[in-house]
């Protein structure tokens, strides 16, 4: 088959400033299967040439570099694009605007694909202007849903920013009804995202697509040494805020618990958090390492304090499948093939993370086992060539469905 992907985002081995590598491993995993693949992207990323040369060799494809043109930075840029609203109104959000030029279409049309790919689904507007054809959204959520949980969450009140997120709901509630109108399909990698898209449109149009995991590195589970070591990775932002909130609480309160763990913290903006837990436990801040899975295989533990989000969590399967034991929020493990306590550990509320903590120290061939057939079952259930196979399906309307009872809902 042939098969087109129009990505915003050029497709990376590790996720690099967006969520670049989902693409990637299906892609690479339907290349692998016979198919003939052009990828076209705008690298809204700004991936540079060495780390696009280095996934174009591993995936087998020549990624076609379209960057924005003058006139759609104007049109999708917050500085510029509230100037065409009263002419082009803004009934998408400013991103949608994203037009494909006429250079582009004629590639297209020269191809002539047997499926187009677009991600995400934000591109409104190209899936419009490529109505003739088959089309898929790679969505990878479902963005009502998102503002749903936002406002459920306490941060959002605490901000003042409800208002802002009931006007991103109507606005996404409505892209969501055009993208049923305007495409074929759309493969999102979670459960209760796929169940609200087709309830908002009416539709049967979206499927669960099981997120493929990330590269694997190899690593010896093995919690037999002094210090265990927790790795955190990730911002400190709106999605965890909640969660780490409560977890340093309790770490404060209880961090003569901790003696045998070291902690590490990997990205922007924990400054405030090591300082705070920093003269009590041992602790570490890093926010830059170059290659993300070398440094994940140093650590034993990755909690996943994800408060607010939807779909599947990347860093959840990366933990998982490069044999970490993965402890996290409802919202971090949801989607994951795998159940509590036998493939990681899920927590009620993030208070209970240092219990969780000292029970895995005084327990550590117990948790050994559950990080042991958290790697089986994510590199099982989670194998690219399950996304390829549907994509497959769906070119060829065979049936399309997973077994999705072995997801965490």
């Amino acid at each position: 088959m042939k098969l087109i992907l129009f990505t915003d985002f050029t497709p990376t081995i590790d996720n690099y400033r967006g969520p670049s590598s989902l693409c990637f491993y299906l892609f690479k995993a339907l290349k692998d299967r016979g198919n003939t693949i052009y990828v076209i992207s705008t690298n809204a990323n700004k991936v540079n040439s060495a780390m696009i040369k280095r996934s174009e060799d591993l995936m087998g494809v020549k990624y076609h570099i379209c960057e924005r043109n003058l006139i759609n930075k104007i049109l999708i840029s917050r500085k510029t694009g509230w100037l065409l609203t009263p002419i082009m109104g803004n009934r998408y959000g400013y991103l949608s605007r994203y037009y494909l030029t006429r250079k582009i279409k004629k590639e297209i049309t020269a191809f002539n694909p047997d499926l187009i790919c677009i991600y995400p689904s934000y591109l409104v507007n190209v899936c419009k202007q490529l109505h003739k054809y088959k089309t898929l959204v790679i969505g990878p959520d479902c963005s009502p849903l998102r503002n749903l949980r936002t406002l459920k969450d306490a941060t959002t009140y605490k901000d003042g920013v409800e208002k802002n997120v009931l006007k991103e709901l109507k606005r996404n509630i409505e892209m969501d009804k055009m993208l049923a109108k305007c495409v074929d399909g759309l493969a999102l990698v979670g459960k209760k995202d796929t169940e609200t898209f087709n309830a908002i449109s009416r539709s049967h149009k979206a499927f669960f697509l099981p997120h493929p995991h990330y590269s694997i590195y190899d690593k010896e589970i093995n919690f037999n040494h002094e210090k265990l070591s927790v790795v955190i990775t990730g911002a400190y932002d709106n999605a965890t805020r909640s969660d780490v909130d409560k977890m340093v609480e309790v770490i404060l309160e209880g961090s003569k618990n901790l003696d045998n763990y070291k902690f590490t913290f990997i990205g922007k903006g924990w400054d405030e958090i090591t300082k705070r837990i920093g003269g009590l436990v041992n602790v570490e801040h890093k926010t830059w390492v170059d290659v993300y899975g070398e440094e994940l295989i140093k650590h034993d533990i990755q909690i996943v304090p994800i408060s607010l989000g939807v779909g599947t969590k990347g860093k959840s399967l990366d933990a998982m499948s490069n044999g970490l034991l993965c402890i996290g929020s409802h919202c971090a493990l949801e989607n994951i093939a795998g159940e509590n306590m036998k493939d990681f550990v899920q927590y009620n509320n993030a208070e209970d993370i240092v219990d969780i903590l000292t029970d895995i120290d005084e327990h550590r061939d117990k948790y050994e086992k559950i990080a042991t057939q958290g790697r089986e079952s994510v590199l099982k259930f989670h194998n690219s060539s399950i996304g390829a196979t549907l994509v497959e399906n769906f070119v060829h309307g065979r049936s399309f469905h997973v077994n999705s009872n072995i997801y965490n809902d």
